[in-house]
């Protein structure tokens, strides 16, 4: 096989505290698609496409020396001594981790021809390759990693019976805040809430959350320990929700829990993971405000003036952590604009 033929974007560097041994090699999954339970399956070919992120190699080797960095980290993490530098490193890898998979690939693809298609209706848009989306994700990557760098960050450790599971898209955004309190089931990067969850091994997580909305108050040496298989069940059923095709575990034994867990999400699971509304224009306020009021596609189509609303759906659980808690009070920022809450004040007006 030619020289970086085969590209992953589930890095193998994070499968392999999961596999057989964890020596990288092979490794169990369910194939929710097939609902076939897998036994050692080669790990060289899991979450893995021909050329993904081109055939000159050069991403396919940038990526490389990121998850070279990472294994330093992660093996630091499992000997507990990790630094801030390691843990913000982390949070970056799990960010990343987030826009490189193929499912973040149908997200992005999801959202640009949907919109050309509210716009104009059923005229056909110039179809892109997958490798056009991939490197737009990559792009935005980079170019906003930044505006995570408030999240709190902290390792996860799992001292139950219960392993934790990963999927073929396990880095994951959910917001319990936009859930529970603004019943919102749309968020985004700015959002007050905003926590992003990825599993590293059997026994350890990474949770990076809004520190002025949740607290965790129960720490040991910085760490949030789960000593409730309710609290890793419910880190789990992320996994549940996103997995695109295969949920991989460490224990053969445990193949028909993990696939029965699957069955008890599968309900929750996200169908169209881009929505799209119409706003026609109302009425400005004495503040100057504009106000706008949801409207069919029919009525934007003759209404002076309309725009489209366009919201990207995350997994949102059964359960949440019972680790993690509210503050008292919260603090988010808004203004009563479509913005929402958002966690600093000046991304009210970006």
């Amino acid at each position: 096989m030619p020289a970086y033929k085969n590209q992953h974007f589930v890095p193998r560097c994070l499968l392999k505290p999961f596999t057989l041994g964890a020596d990288g090699k092979a490794i169990n999954l369910y194939s929710h698609r097939q609902n076939k339970l897998i036994r050692n399956a080669p790990v060289k070919k899991q979450c893995a496409r021909d050329y993904l992120y081109g055939e000159d190699g050069v991403i396919e080797r940038e990526l490389a020396t990121i998850e070279d960095e990472y294994v330093a980290v992660i093996n630091r993490a499992h000997a507990r001594l990790d630094t801030d530098q390691d843990r913000n490193a982390l949070r970056f890898f799990a960010y990343l981790q987030l826009r490189r998979t193929e499912m973040a690939i149908l997200r992005l693809r999801a959202s640009e021809e949907g919109l050309f298609a509210e716009v104009f209706g059923h005229e056909e848009p110039e179809r892109q390759p997958q490798r056009f989306y991939m490197l737009r994700s990559l792009q935005t990557c980079f170019e906003t990693s930044e505006t995570l760098s408030d999240l709190k960050v902290r390792i996860v450790e799992n001292r139950t019976s219960t392993d934790f599971v990963i999927s073929d898209d396990p880095a994951i955004y959910t917001n319990k805040y936009a859930t529970q309190k603004l019943r919102l089931a749309g968020f985004g990067t700015h959002s007050s809430g905003l926590m992003l969850i990825m599993p590293l091994a059997p026994r350890l997580a990474l949770i990076c959350y809004d520190g002025l909305v949740y607290t965790s108050p129960n720490l040991e040496n910085g760490r949030m320990i789960l000593k409730k298989a309710a609290d890793v069940e419910a880190m789990n059923e992320l996994q549940y929700l996103a997995a695109s095709s295969n949920v991989y575990f460490s224990d053969w034994d445990a193949g028909d829990y993990v696939r029965g867990q699957f069955e008890k999400s599968a309900d929750r699971r996200i169908e169209e993971a881009v929505v799209f509304n119409h706003l026609v224009f109302v009425e400005g306020d004495p503040q100057g405000r504009e106000i706008f009021r949801r409207a069919t596609r029919e009525e934007a189509a003759v209404a002076g003036r309309s725009v489209i609303h366009q919201t990207f759906r995350y997994p949102t659980p059964s359960r949440w952590l019972s680790q993690l808690k509210y503050r008292d009070p919260v603090i988010t920022h808004s203004n009563g604009t479509g913005v929402g809450h958002v966690r600093k004040h000046e991304w009210l007006y970006a």
